[in-house]
């Protein structure tokens, strides 16, 4: 990316305010990760890949995206991840569950 390199150095304090959780709404689900757990980060994530990429492609507007992202979590209900091979069924299943959110969407 062209221009400077931010310098945390340069700044003598950062101030941080409160979360506005309507406006990033992704951050409340990423809370929500943390205490539901692996699925719900795997469904996630996946959901959010493939959001990003439709949005990317112009199929779906940049607000859309986390309501691909809710509408997977959604749709999917919790499972027992045991193994690799459940980590990948349950990526799959979570990626054709947003697909077909994009599509409603759409």
């Amino acid at each position: 990316t062209p221009g400077n390199r931010l310098n945390f150095n340069d700044f003598k304090s950062l101030d941080f305010k409160p979360v506005d959780y309507e406006r990033f709404p992704s951050v409340s689900m990423a809370y929500e990760a943390l205490k539901e757990g692996l699925y719900f980060s795997l469904v996630m994530n996946a959901a959010n890949e493939v959001a990003v990429e439709a949005f990317l492609e112009r199929s779906i507007k940049f607000g859309d995206i986390i309501n691909c992202i809710r509408g997977t979590v959604n749709s999917i209900k919790d499972q027992d991840i045991r193994s690799l091979e459940d980590v990948f069924a349950y990526d799959a299943l979570a990626r054709q569950a947003a697909r077909d959110n994009i599509i409603k969407l759409a």
